[in-house]
């Protein structure tokens, strides 16, 4: 299952679904992007994206993580906790 999440992953960077869904970021730096967080109603920039390691993190809102986590916190979703192997 975890190589299945990490495929789908690689496959949309977060920095493309955010733009797909019309999020505008500036470029602080090589790998940084900085813009309104999508997660809640602000007027100053908060959210960084930083497109290296694939993650965001809002100093407004506090929340961060990759994409999977991102859609979770937007659309209000759960996800089962992974099955342990005994």
């Amino acid at each position: 299952m975890g190589e299945d999440v990490e495929t789908l992953k690689r496959r949309m960077p977060l920095i493309e679904y955010l733009r797909a869904h019309n999020w505008k970021g500036s470029a602080i730096g090589r790998s940084e992007i900085v813009g309104l967080c999508p997660l809640h109603e602000e007027t100053q920039p908060s959210f960084y994206v930083n497109t290296c390691k694939d993650v965001f993190y809002c100093h407004g809102c506090g929340q961060g993580g990759d994409l999977i986590r991102f859609i979770q916190l937007s659309r209000r979703l759960s996800f089962p906790p992974e099955p342990r192997l005994p």
